[in-house]
């Protein structure tokens, strides 16, 4: 473009000239002329000006012919390159061999196993290759086929080191290792309480049961909250909760906590003095691409006015300090806590068994990480970018220090909360119904001391009613119940005491479970209702045909003999009783004398007559009513 611009500013100079430079006579003297003028010989006038002529009297019609440019004998290089030193010639790589060198490479970059020699040798040459007679493949010779070292230079040269990089390993991965640090995560923090990283991870210590030491519980869950700007650690969370939108709420929480109280539990010497940063959240919460992502995490913007932002899945870098944080307190604790298990010997073979020397309970634990906090907190940063003023007012990069030094520079952009306040604001909502029995949530019956919810219990006989609760959904004991004065707790009723203790997914599992039983269960019931109402068909049919044997009757004449009956059939229920009785008081005896009335006879016999008496009560009354 440069040659263009240049030659049309000297072609302006000549064609002021118009109509003059048609005349032969006069072209020649006009062009040395201007040659003079533009300093310029005259040929490169005169060639500028023809072309000019000859393609169209544009600016355009001055472009170089570049496409005549270089050699084009035997191949795309023009036979250029050093000479050889062995008996062959050097092979001229032609477009060809490009869409080849293309196909191989594309093989390389998306296989890391495979080296770019391998990539040469294994999908390259086969492509130089012939089959003989035989139909074996037999590779060219040297000279007619690209070597080693015309492919490295043709993919190097078209593609950059990034690229490779990048292509070869995947984006987040180049992201994460292999990026240029050209900054640091302090420049995009506008300064303390402005950005807070949180993350969480698995604790490398077994911790033992509180009651029983000689039971392992496992691992705990450790979150922290970490300051951008002064690389605080401003909250923590321990706890048997796998990581979870609830669990990163206790983080939360934890910001806001009495610090004093904090202590206090743990019997940990308590100083306002390392805790500058108690009760304050932030203007924006960064973390990872979990449990943040969970739709409770709305609740934080929009309640608390707390920006809650997301990194992408695989890049810790974008959030290092709550990272290292992880590595500096490991280090801390991993001395001198028993049962540590270094993460490198995890997965090892025949590596020791570090959980045999587990000793510590949950709240043991907790205690050593709120140590290793404060003495963090108080430790001067290595290599921390200090500004140059703070260099020369001699400001210690400890992560205490910063903070108060920058609370006096330019103050905080935090903000401070109460904890049940955000307790609450982070907790998930739902509606709840208001019963005679209690308040139904989630199947679960719920009471309350307060007059209020107990004025609605009388109520709800007249009419169900709706309430807003918000509840914690790892414990179903108790919701926090929204009403228009404040928010009351609710606790398990008598009704639904056995779930005490669960979460509200254990109990949806127990529900469904229960349904899939009743569907199960309906259908036995059923089943048994048909089984059992086969088995007394024969012997209702058989009653029906007897009574229809007895042949039309009314029901004066079937009741006419209903009180002798009824005594005759009471009288052989008591000795048929009696008889059951004496055979199992006397199994090994002989039978029972047959009883006698007071006449002498044997009972049995005078009730054997009088059943055959009564036997067809119809025929007995037809009897009485012809005499």
């Amino acid at each position: 473009m440069r040659k263009l611009e240049e030659d049309y500013a000297r072609l302006q100079l000549l064609l002021v000239a118009g109509a003059d430079l048609l005349e032969k006579s006069q072209r020649k003297a006009i062009i040395a002329r201007v040659s003079d003028a533009a300093g310029c010989c005259r040929k490169t006038l005169e060639k500028a000006l023809r072309r000019y002529w000859q393609r169209g009297m544009t600016k355009e019609a001055l472009l170089p012919d570049y496409k005549n440019c270089g050699r084009r004998q035997g191949g795309v290089t023009g036979g250029r390159g050093r000479r050889p030193r062995r008996q062959y010639d050097i092979y001229q790589v032609t477009s060809n061999d490009h869409a080849r060198f293309e196909a191989a490479i594309k093989a390389y970059l998306a296989d890391r196993r495979l080296s770019l020699t391998a990539a040469y040798a294994e999908k390259l040459l086969p492509q130089y290759a012939y089959e003989d007679g035989n139909g074996q493949k037999i590779l060219v010779p040297a000279g007619s086929r690209p070597t080693l070292r015309q492919f490295l230079y043709y993919f190097k040269k078209k593609y950059g080191v990034e690229f490779r990089i990048e292509k070869r390993i995947g984006k987040k991965e180049y992201d994460k290792a292999r990026r240029p640090k050209l900054s640091d995560t302090i420049a995009d923090c506008s300064g303390i309480g402005h950005r807070y990283e949180l993350d969480a991870t698995i604790g490398d210590v077994n911790i033992v049961h509180a009651v029983d030491p000689a039971t392992i519980v496992g691992k705990v869950t450790v979150y922290f909250i970490v300051d951008r700007k002064s690389r605080l650690i401003v909250g923590f969370y321990v706890g048997l909760e796998n990581p979870c939108w609830e669990t990163a709420v206790e983080a939360i929480v934890s910001l806001t906590e009495s610090k004093e109280e904090l202590c206090e539990r743990y019997g940990v010497e308590y100083d306002p003095a390392d805790w500058p940063a108690d009760g304050i959240l932030p203007s924006e919460i960064l973390a990872d691409n979990a449990e943040a992502v969970s739709g409770y995490s709305a609740e934080l913007p929009r309640r608390l006015s707390v920006a809650i932002s997301n990194t992408p899945s695989l890049a810790p870098h974008r959030k290092p300090n709550v990272e290292t944080r992880f590595k500096l307190i490991t280090a801390d604790i991993r001395n001198i806590a028993p049962g540590y298990e270094p993460p490198e010997d995890r997965f090892k073979r025949r590596r020791k068994h570090y959980e045999k020397e587990a000793c510590l309970t949950l709240y043991e634990f907790t205690r050593e990480i709120l140590e290793a906090v404060i003495k963090h907190n108080r430790t001067p940063i290595r290599d921390y970018p200090r500004t140059p003023d703070q260099i020369m007012r001699g400001v210690e990069p400890s992560p205490i220090a910063l903070w108060n030094d920058e609370m006096r520079q330019r103050g905080c952009l935090g903000r401070r909360f109460d904890p049940e306040m955000v307790r609450l604001a982070l907790l998930p909502e739902a509606t709840a119904k208001i019963t005679h029995e209690g308040l139904l949530f989630k199947k679960l019956y719920y009471v309350s001391d307060d007059p209020r919810l107990q004025r609605a219990f009388a109520r709800a006989r007249d009419g169900r009613s709706a309430v807003k609760v918000s509840y914690d959904r790892r414990l179903a004991d108790c919701i926090y119940v929204h009403l228009p004065d404040g928010v009351v707790p609710a606790r398990l009723s008598d009704r639904s005491q056995e779930y005490r203790g669960f979460s509200f997914r254990e109990v949806e599992l127990v529900h469904d479970e229960d349904h899939q039983q009743s569907l199960a269960f309906e259908q036995t019931r059923y089943q048994v209702s048909l089984d059992s109402s086969e088995r007394r068909k024969p012997s209702i049919r058989a009653a029906e045909h007897r009574r229809d044997a007895l042949g039309p009757l009314s029901v004066n004449e079937r009741t006419a003999s209903t009180v002798v009956a009824r005594q005759d059939e009471r009288r052989k229920e008591r000795i048929a009783r009696a008889e059951r009785l004496m055979a199992q008081s006397h199994p090994a005896q002989s039978p029972a004398p047959t009883p006698t009335n007071v006449a002498g006879l044997p009972v049995q016999n005078r009730m054997n007559n009088a059943s055959e008496a009564v036997t067809n009560p119809a025929q007995l009354v037809r009897k009485r009513m012809s005499k």
